[in-house]
């Protein structure tokens, strides 16, 4: 009875154990069945179809042939400005700024070219090479709306306060329907000037290491620093093209210009880190083993409807702007509006093929890299 006794416990043990046994092979058959089952989507996700059954853009192939586009664009830029050179406003550099108010239809270009006559003849040896003077036109707040037209030109000196006087007599004289009148002088001193514009450069410096740090600290998961230095790669491109624009146009520098970098920054960044977040979500979805071409161009993929409907809606409302600039002729509207059209255009470009794709290739070649020193 003994013996049976323990061999009936032992036939219970390996009963158990057997069940065991079974219970982990199926559990890992479910496992592995998971597993190959996520990786054949990513397959799918990788070298099929969209849902939509359009094929996907192979991001990361093809990024080598955007950058030289902008190279090629960098390249026109640097000569354009080599041969036509760029000029800084008067708030940058110094100068007098004179503001008149009129009635009826005044042409810019052809008041400011009669004050350049006129200056040049009331002071022959101070205004011969002044350079040319810039207009712009607006509008007085208030019940009492005037019309105004202001002409800026460089100046060390200022405008001495005999000649204010005199060259207002001389313009009413040229422009006697329109009840020309003095609205207000302004001098701003060179050297101030020359500060105000290193300041306005300091504040796009401190932006761009700003958003290194953010981005490095957010997407730790992705290599934080890499990505945050080809999303900063990315806004200085997208930057220069609207430096372009102020080159090719011959815009002077003003704190339009810092505007719109400003502007652009905020526009490009966003749209760069909308692409990270969905990298970063998808590597956790197929794993930290998903070569990073795929993790990249599903992502690109999947964002960019989003960043083409955000940025369409954006340029549409631009080239509004820009055209009705153009037919108003609103010089000033239009040296903010254009240049942030063409850094949003730019935007689109860099941050959904340009700041991925190369993201993907440094990952990648590190990787390679570390599992050959590892080898060795």
């Amino acid at each position: 009875m003994a013996n049976l006794s323990k061999k009936a416990e032992a036939n219970r043990k390996n009963g158990r154990v057997n069940g065991i046994s079974e219970d982990t092979k199926k559990a890992k058959k479910t496992a592995a069945k998971t597993e190959q089952a996520d990786r054949a989507a990513e397959v799918r996700l990788a070298n099929d179809v969209l849902h939509d059954g359009v094929k996907r853009f192979d991001y990361v192939k093809n990024v080598k042939y955007f950058i030289y586009a902008y190279i090629a664009v960098f390249v026109a830029v640097i000569a354009c400005f080599a041969i036509f050179g760029a000029e800084l406003a008067i708030e940058f550099k110094g100068g007098t700024i004179l503001t008149y108010s009129y009635t009826g239809e005044v042409d810019g270009t052809d008041f400011a070219n009669k004050a350049s006559d006129e200056l040049q003849t009331l002071d022959p040896v101070k205004f011969t090479e002044m350079g040319r003077i810039n207009y712009t036109k607006g509008e007085t707040f208030g019940d009492d709306k005037q019309t105004t037209i202001s002409l800026s030109f460089s100046s060390n000196e200022g405008l001495a306060g005999d000649l204010i006087p005199e060259l207002l007599a001389k313009l009413q004289s040229n422009y006697p329907d329109n009840n020309i009148k003095s609205f207000g002088v302004q001098d701003v001193n060179p050297s101030s000037g020359f500060s105000f514009f290193l300041k306005c450069l300091a504040a796009v410096a401190l932006s761009f290491v700003l958003i290194i740090i953010y981005i490095s600290i957010r997407f730790t998961k992705i290599g934080g620093l890499p990505a945050a230095l080809f999303g900063l790669l990315a806004l200085f491109i997208d930057i220069f093209i609207v430096f372009g624009v102020y080159v090719f146009a011959q815009f002077s520098f003003s704190s339009n210009f810092i505007a719109a970098a400003l502007t652009i920054l905020g526009y490009s960044i966003n749209s760069t880190i909308v692409i990270y977040d969905r990298i970063r979500e998808n590597k956790t979805l197929f794993g930290e083993k998903t070569d990073r071409r795929t993790l990249v161009n599903i992502s690109s993929s999947q964002s960019l409807k989003r960043t083409l409907y955000t940025t369409g809606t954006s340029v549409m409302v631009l080239i509004v702007v820009v055209i009705m600039s153009y037919i108003y002729n609103v010089p000033s509207v239009m040296q903010f509006a254009l240049p942030i059209l063409a850094g949003m255009v730019s935007g689109f470009f860099t941050s959904q093929f340009i700041s991925g794709p190369l993201w993907a290739l440094w990952t990648t070649r590190k990787s390679v890299t570390h599992k050959t020193a590892e080898a060795k």
